[in-house]
């Protein structure tokens, strides 16, 4: 698994791989690290392997993880595809970028208070489940 942080904005060819559970899209505007990303999408590939998902897909569940709450519509207008110019994508095999021209850019792997806060958000929201 590989995390990208892009700047662009996704292709329907994209978009149909995410439909298809090939990738992982989350729009970037409100997600400070891609440690969070990795931890929410570790904690969502758990939930489907031990059959606990809530939604039907992974990266709604990401998005569930993301937000920190069980309400779907709200993890996808935060986290779903939107008018942003930034996003992660998840990807498990080969991918670029480039391919669906996207230009990779660098994330901000800082580890600040907030980005403490937010992975406590989604260690809690999986202690809810």
């Amino acid at each position: 698994m590989r995390i990208y942080k892009v700047k662009g904005r996704p292709d329907e060819d994209l978009i149909s791989m995410a439909k298809s559970g090939r990738l992982v899209i989350i729009n970037a505007e409100k997600v400070i690290s891609s440690k969070l990303v990795e931890s929410a999408y570790l904690k969502a590939k758990r939930s489907f392997e031990e059959g606990t998902n809530i939604s039907r897909d992974m990266g709604t569940e990401v998005m569930l993880y993301l937000s920190g709450n069980r309400q779907v519509s709200e993890a996808i207008r935060n986290y779903g595809i939107g008018d942003s110019e930034i996003y992660y994508i998840i990807a498990e095999g080969e991918f670029n970028p480039a391919d669906h021209g996207l230009l990779e850019i660098a994330d901000n792997h800082n580890a600040d208070e907030r980005l403490m806060e937010e992975l406590e958000k989604i260690a809690m929201f999986d202690i809810k489940k």
